[in-house]
């Protein structure tokens, strides 16, 4: 391939000599930010980030510059992550651990705090607060609502682009994000 057939990735050229480190590079910071809001936990999301890539990787030969490389990326990284969520479901619903079950043994005493909700900190603290809540009452959403809402709301992607990622016509998404608002307008009534 020469210079003239080489593919667009939004930043970058990118051609047959395609530097994988680099295309890690310009994206890896962007797709955890986007897995961790979808998962809600720094190491789930490293770990899918990295199978993300991992899996970009083995297909790389495959893409055809049919879609953006971000794109294409995003729909690796989201499917990745989805699947995570739906084998944590079954992992979860398969184990249960009892809160009273004390993890040091029959003879130590467990220490379990628990915060002091009647605190009334600074404006701050009352953000930091508000962020949380707010980061909770996503990843309480439905894996296919918080997806959208996630891409759409913040990351600022495109209805079309969202279709291409998740390979789904642009009603759906358009569909999927009014609902996930009415659930997250649900949630975060009184709070907000």
């Amino acid at each position: 391939m020469d210079e003239s057939e080489t593919r667009t990735t939004g930043e970058k050229e990118v051609g047959e000599s395609l530097d994988f480190n680099g295309l890690v590079d310009a994206y890896q910071d962007k797709l955890y930010n986007v897995i961790l809001r979808m998962v809600g936990n720094a190491d789930d999301a490293l770990d899918i980030v990295q199978e993300a890539f991992l899996k970009a990787y083995r297909s790389l030969s495959r893409f055809k510059g049919q879609s953006r490389i971000y794109t294409w990326l995003y729909r690796i990284a989201v499917n990745t992550a989805l699947s995570f969520r739906r084998s944590a479901t079954v992992r979860m619903s398969r184990s249960s651990v009892s809160l009273d079950d004390n993890p040091h043994g029959e003879d130590e005493e467990s220490k379990r705090e628990i915060p002091d909700s009647t605190y009334n900190g600074s404006a701050g603290a009352e953000q930091t607060e508000a962020k949380e809540h707010i980061t909770r009452a996503i990843t309480e959403l439905e894996p296919e609502l918080r997806t959208v809402v996630v891409l759409r709301d913040l990351e600022d992607l495109s209805y079309e682009e969202i279709a291409e990622i998740l390979e789904v016509p642009k009603g759906t998404v358009k569909s999927r994000l009014h609902r996930g608002r009415l659930v997250l307008r649900e949630k975060l009534k009184g709070f907000l």
